[in-house]
């Protein structure tokens, strides 16, 4: 597997860069078993979408014939932190009913389901 890391584009709504398209391209012909290769985002789409809104985002789709995307949905850190917190709290309660109610609110499995199934995504590509 080919694997390559890079951070959020500026590409707003509407611009694009070449340069990045160029460079997909050149990695795609570097995997020569595979028809595609993928451009992996841990955010959630809808936080891709509203970052795009505000000029950064993510790229165009269109624009990377030789790529397919995908949006693993893994939370920013400051959701993971209130989550975890939520977890510790938990963990310290004394009662089995605030235990479990703490527990269910932090949405800790959650997050975890989300980063093992990336992770089972990325063994398989």
């Amino acid at each position: 597997m080919n694997q390559r890391g890079c951070s959020q584009p500026l590409s707003g709504m509407s611009k694009r860069s070449q340069e990045d398209e160029d460079m997909i391209m050149a990695i795609s012909k570097t995997t020569p078993d595979k028809d595609k290769v993928y451009i992996i985002d841990v955010r959630p789409k809808a936080n891709a979408w509203g970052n795009k809104v505000a000029g950064k985002g993510f790229e165009a789709e269109g624009n990377y014939t030789s790529a397919d995307f995908y949006f693993i949905g893994i939370h920013n850190i400051h959701v993971m932190r209130e989550s975890l917190g939520k977890l510790t709290d938990a963990a310290e309660s004394k009662k089995m009913s605030t235990y479990y109610s703490l527990l269910e609110s932090s949405n800790w499995f959650q997050h975890i389901r989300a980063i093992l199934e990336a992770s089972t995504f990325l063994a398989r590509v």
